[in-house]
């Protein structure tokens, strides 16, 4: 099998020497190499920011088209033999017979799923992931908040313990209907290694003064206007350029719980030049001790437009780096966490000459 660890060792090695240590690279190939190349084309590497750390987590896209690899029945096992025998990745599997299945609910909403690989240099490589469900642009913007809630239902129910408590399903459909008019939910997750009986809603289209009325209409346990104070405060001490407010994370349980992630996420077009237009607001958190100089050093070195040889593909690809995002983690009374999200794409590139492009394409084209 030629392994997702393949397309690491070309994608990797010169751009991010100083995130991706000996040690860190070989917990990334233990979970690449049960991973067949083919199944993906885009990949995150995660990070905490606030020193340097020893952890990187891997999180790979799967889409739509690359779906029926990941189904029970597909007549080769592409998957190692590690994963394919840890007992969570039935449940992978379950959601993936769910996504193929003509008939049912998610075939023409999902548009992709997510596998986020925890790392924690303390103990062996987790091989089974957390999953994200990704949903079409129509089915999470369309129709009632009870059919959208009833959808990601269908979504996680290969994923969480069943039968769901019905105050769980209560606080997720609550985050559903106190949702504004402009705001949506595109993912939903689970994330299995930590547990089955929590959903992560990722809400979008939240601006700062929509986070407060929401979070206590969802009935979030902390203090919102807290929460709205650590957005403003971060967005008005950076100068420049600011990162958009794209993704607000819940984690539902039976209740909503006082964990919260805000997703800041960076402009992608100036990045296919290899720059970063939002330097003000990496250098707010620099300032407030919340990114250390050296990760914010790596965030800023990160993005650029390359080209190489993919083992299992025909052509050469163009390569993709980016900073997609930095994510602020708030719970009441404790400090605040700040992870960096560094985006790898890769496509394959077959001009009509059979040469590649003089000038990187734009990144809508790597999407």
């Amino acid at each position: 099998m030629i392994s997702l660890a393949d397309t690491l060792d070309r994608v990797l090695p010169r751009t991010a020497p100083d995130l991706v240590s000996r040690a860190v690279g070989e917990r990334l190939r233990v979970v690449a190499r049960e991973i067949p190349a083919a199944l993906s084309d885009w990949l995150y590497l995660e990070f905490g920011l606030d020193a340097a750390s020893e952890r990187v987590d891997l999180i790979v896209r799967v889409t739509a088209e690359r779906r029926a690899l990941l189904a029970p029945g597909h007549p080769v096992q592409p998957f190692g033999d590690r994963l394919r025998a840890h007992p969570l990745w039935a449940r992978v599997q379950a959601l993936a017979r769910a996504w193929t299945d003509p008939a049912g609910p998610l075939d023409s909403t999902v548009s992709g799923i997510w596998l986020e690989f925890d790392l924690d240099p303390d103990r062996a490589p987790e091989t089974a992931p957390g999953v994200f469900v990704d949903f079409t642009r129509a089915a999470f913007t369309t129709g009632s908040a009870a059919a959208r809630a009833a959808l990601a239902e269908a979504a996680v129910a290969p994923l969480v313990r069943q039968p769901r408590p019905a105050a769980s399903v209560g606080a997720l459909r609550r985050c559903f209907t106190a949702l504004p008019s402009a705001a949506s939910v595109p993912y939903v997750g689970v994330l299995l290694p930590r547990g089955d009986d929590v959903v992560r809603v990722c809400v979008s289209g939240l601006d700062a003064p929509d986070i407060g009325p929401y979070l206590a209409a969802v009935r979030w346990p902390g203090p919102p206007d807290e929460l709205h104070d650590v957005v403003r405060s971060l967005r008005e001490e950076a100068h420049g350029p600011l990162p958009i407010i794209a993704l607000l994370h819940l984690d539902v349980g039976t209740h909503v719980q006082p964990r919260i992630g805000v997703e800041f996420a960076f402009d992608r077009r100036s990045q296919v030049r290899g720059a970063v237009d939002e330097l003000g607001f990496l250098d707010a958190l620099v300032a407030r001790s919340l990114c250390a100089p050296a990760s914010r050093d790596v965030l800023v070195r990160w993005p650029g437009c390359t080209t190489a040889r993919m083992r299992h593909e025909l052509w050469p690809s163009v390569v993709m780096r980016r900073l997609n995002h930095v994510k602020v983690q708030y719970t009441p009374g404790a400090p605040l966490q700040v992870k960096g999200y560094l985006c790898v794409a890769h496509r394959y590139w077959r001009a009509r000459s059979g040469a590649l492009p003089a000038r990187p394409p734009t990144d809508s084209s790597i999407e």
